[in-house]
């Protein structure tokens, strides 16, 4: 070898040394990242089925609420529990998936996905026929994301909330037709 390569593999070695050696993973990590894992290999044979499995959604949801338990600084943690709360919510438990949401609104009131949370939970109200609950949280949302899609339809679905079905089918189209005409709200 000519000097100019060993000098270059010398001052390369300890580069090379670092960078497969890697920082060492602490325990609280790996066992952070197991539990990652097993939430995606869970969700992974949940969401296969076409039916939903009420046993491994229960199991599901006790896992997202467990991680959040164990890692509730962690990024993941609010995103879990709204999971959970979306599964409950499809489970038609209506009250155990409004908990849940405002518990992730009131723990992680700077999540990143505060509005879809908002949003889901009023339209999740109306879907049940709690119109004054759901007229309360979708004036959350116009209030605060007054510039966000959700805003505009959270004032659509308001408004709607007075009208029969016919009528407000017939007050959308009007819309629709004279793009001057102002919400209301």
């Amino acid at each position: 070898m000519n000097m100019i390569m060993r000098s270059s593999l010398l001052l390369m070695l300890p580069v090379l040394l670092f960078a497969c050696s890697g920082d060492p993973v602490s325990e609280a990590d790996a066992k952070k990242m197991e539990g990652q894992k097993r939430i995606r290999a869970m969700e992974d044979s949940l969401f296969e089925h076409h039916a939903l499995d009420l046993r491994s959604a229960q199991a599901m949801i006790d896992v997202y609420k467990a991680y959040a338990a164990a890692y509730p600084q962690d990024s993941l943690a609010p995103e879990f529990i709204f999971r959970a709360a979306g599964i409950h919510e499809t489970m038609h438990h209506t009250d155990e998936a409004l908990v849940l949401y405002d518990r992730v609104g009131k723990d992680y009131p700077q999540w990143e996905n505060r509005v879809v949370l908002l949003f889901k939970k009023a339209v999740m109200l109306h879907n049940e026929g709690r119109l004054g609950e759901a007229r309360t949280a979708y004036m959350e949302v116009i209030a605060s994301y007054p510039d966000h899609k959700f805003a505009k339809d959270a004032r659509v679905l308001v408004e709607s909330m007075g009208t029969g079905q016919q009528d407000w089918i017939k007050n959308a189209q009007e819309k629709e037709d004279d793009p001057d005409a102002g919400s209301g709200i």
